[in-house]
This record gives structure tokens, sequence and C-alpha cells, in this order.
């Protein structure tokens, strides 16, 4: 295992490693972040003039900079290079002869049009990993379909079982599915690597955003086929099978209860002072719990109407019940465990100054090291790069560089 990287900055788990990232937009750019937390040498190619096109994501910027870019370009060098010209790809070529990964997120057909494909890197290099992201993924009668996630939200079911009852389909607040691709593309490439270092050979990588939606569909897929239930939504944030799991309305807000286990809902009972309800023979169990959720719910939520969230929150867990506010992302990030798992960590930005910034969840015994690099603003590392991996002068970065190259 590799000690340390050059300056003497302890290593991440995946320091030995060098990443060529073609990807934009998001679960392309995530996948790469993922693996940059962990050490990766992540490159990431831009094409020459505007660069990747979340640089230009309104609603706002940071002295030029988006955020999107700040977050998900972080601990990764930058440059530029035209692939479209055979000089491009030449320097993308020698390249990859010392690469291990190479991701990309274009739609079938254009890795082999600027001959980026797998097929071609593994003559010049066969132990490279390539990893593509796309809507549909390579095969099947939708792989040439332009797709984004509220288009695989749709297509996919998840729209379909978000929301409330009777009300039109509704989107997930968050790019849940571009978020899992990545972390999929990112548990896929470390197999990858694992499976090169048993053969000596590494392989394509093949993930769609529909695939891995299809996929998280999980226990509704079995249910569909085993039990012919089409799931819908589910009224007031609950759970489809559990009582209660849900959403509360509180004298001042909205909290989240789960008492789905039998002890659970017995503390529950004693919590709210409703004795009764714990002995009446229609909640008594988890299935007669959910056949009565009619008649269980409204008595719950009268209850929780008469104190705010905090002091039901504060009771609710003394009891150990699972139980939480539910928070804006300003409440979420000032909740003091952000702050001890270190999920907002501070990155001094060359243009931005001082940017926070979500931190890394993965937290390793082994290989504890954490660094956060600011965003590589366009093209920052490009003379770098090109001296460091093909023994470039500057007087030739210089010339590529006039020659609309990189």
């Amino acid at each position: 295992m590799t000690t340390g990287l050059p300056g003497g900055e302890p290593a991440g788990a995946l320091s030995d490693v060098t990443v060529l990232d073609l990807t934009h937009f998001l679960a392309g750019p995530y996948c790469s972040m993922l693996l940059a937390d962990l050490g990766a040498n992540v490159i990431r190619i831009e094409e020459t003039g505007e660069g990747d096109s979340t640089r230009h994501v309104p609603p706002g910027y940071v002295h030029g900079e988006t955020p999107y870019t700040l977050t998900v370009a972080r601990n990764k060098r930058g440059m530029t290079l035209n692939l479209k010209m055979e000089a491009g790809r030449g320097i993308f070529h020698r390249m990859v002869e010392k690469a291990d990964v190479v991701l990309d997120n274009f739609r079938p057909g254009v890795t082999e049009r600027l001959g980026v494909h797998y097929d071609a890197l593994q003559a010049i290099n066969p132990r490279i990993i390539c990893c593509s992201l796309t809507a549909y993924g390579h095969t099947g009668p939708s792989r040439h379909k332009p797709g984004y996630e509220h288009v695989i939200q749709a297509v996919g079911g998840s729209m379909s079982v978000t929301g409330d009852p009777g009300g039109p389909p509704v989107k997930s607040g968050l790019s849940f599915i571009d978020y899992s691709t990545g972390v999929f593309g990112a548990f896929a490439v470390a197999a990858a690597l694992n499976a090169r270092r048993l053969t000596g050979r590494g392989q394509w990588i093949d993930i769609s955003l529909f695939d891995v939606q299809i996929s998280m569909l999980a226990y509704h897929v079995s249910n569909y086929f085993c039990l012919g239930v089409i799931p819908g939504p589910e009224p007031g944030s609950s759970h489809p099978y559990f009582v209660p799991f849900q959403r509360f309305k509180t004298a001042d807000g909205y909290m989240i209860v789960v008492a789905v286990t039998d002890r659970f809902f017995k503390s529950l009972c004693q919590v709210l002072g409703m004795p009764d309800m714990e002995e009446d023979a229609r909640f008594v169990g988890a299935d007669n719990r959910f056949a009565h959720r009619k008649e269980l719910i409204p008595r719950i939520q009268e209850a929780l109407l008469t104190r705010p969230t905090a002091e039901w929150v504060q009771v609710l867990e003394a009891a150990g019940i699972p139980a939480g506010p539910v928070n804006d992302v300003a409440q979420a990030l000032a909740d003091p465990q952000v702050a001890a798992r270190r999920m907002v960590v501070t990155v001094d930005h060359p243009v931005c100054g001082p940017v926070k910034i979500a931190g890394n969840p993965i937290k390793m015994t082994g290989t504890p090291a954490e660094r956060f690099r600011p965003a590589p603003l366009l093209g920052q590392h490009t003379d770098e790069v090109l001296a460091e991996m093909l023994g470039y002068t500057k007087e030739q970065v210089e010339a590529a560089r006039s020659a609309g190259i990189v």
C-alpha cells in the first residue's frame, strides 16, 4: 500500500489509482468525486473554451464559479483537451497508457466517434478500466434515448410512489438517481480494480440511471410480482407496510415517528399517555396495526399536536423511540452531529476564498486521511498534468494551447 503522496501528504485508500474523468453534469462527476475523496488521482478533462456546462448553472455564482462545480469537482485536478482534434485524442491516448480508469457519461456512440471507447483504449492499455454512465445503458431498445434524472424518475416508477394519494406524481427533492448511479459507479470501479489485481486485465463497466432506478425499487418489485400489488404514494409520508412510520404534525412543525416493533409501539403509547391504545387488540402486532392504520394514526396525530416538536423529540428519544424533527437544510447542517462527523468542511479556493462544502461520509480506520482540495478552475492543471504524465515542456504546452488542442 502506498504510504504517502508527493510532498508528504498522507495517502488515501485509492492513492495509487489514476482516473481520467470525461464526465459532466452530476452522476459522473459525483462518481469521480467519491473516488477522489478516497485519494485517487482524478484528472477532470473538460472541453476547451467553455468547459463543463455545470460551470454555467443558475441561479448564482461565487466569483464566477458555480456552487455546483465547487462541490462535485473537489479533490480533482482540472485540464482542458479538445478530443475532437486528432492531436487531442493522441494526447489522451498517451495519458491512457499511464492511467487506471477512464470515466465517461456520453450517450452511446459518442465515445466511438471520439475514439475513446473501451475497445480502442484497451488496445492501448489492456489494464485500463472504463466506466460508462448513461441514461439507459449501451444495450436495449432505449439505449439511444436522451435522459436526465427527472425523466428517469418518471419512466422508472419512483414518481408514482412519491407525493400524496390522489395528487399528481412528484419528483424527489434530491437527484437521488444521479447520486446513486455515481455511488454504483464508484463501487463498480473499486470491484474492477480488485478483479484486475486477480486477472491482470481491465474491463468495461456499463451502468445506467434507468437500471439503478429499477434496482432501487427493491421490495416494490417483489411485492408486485409476488402479490400483484402496484404501489402508489402513501399519505403523510408514511411507509407502505409499517405503522406507525411517518410524518406527524406537532404544535409548531412536523416530526417523524417510527415505532414499528411491538416494543417501540408500547413505549410510544406510554409516552403519549394512552395505555388503552397499547392494550387495544386492533393494534397488537404489526399486522393488526397495518390493518387498522386508519383508526390508529388519527389518535397518535391528535396527541402529538399538543406539544412542540423539540419537546416530543426529547421525550421520544429518551424512551428509545426513533424520532426526529423535519428539518430544513439550514437546520440539518446546524445539527451538532454534522460537526462531530466532519460532514461540512472548508476548502480554500483560489478565487472564491474559504468555501464550505459537504464532507466525505466514508470513515476508514486503516486509511483515515481525508483531504479536501478545492475544485479546479477551468484548465488550472493542464500544464502540470501534461508535464507530469507525458513529460511536456512549457513550450510544448504553449504550442498545443495555441493550436486549440488544450
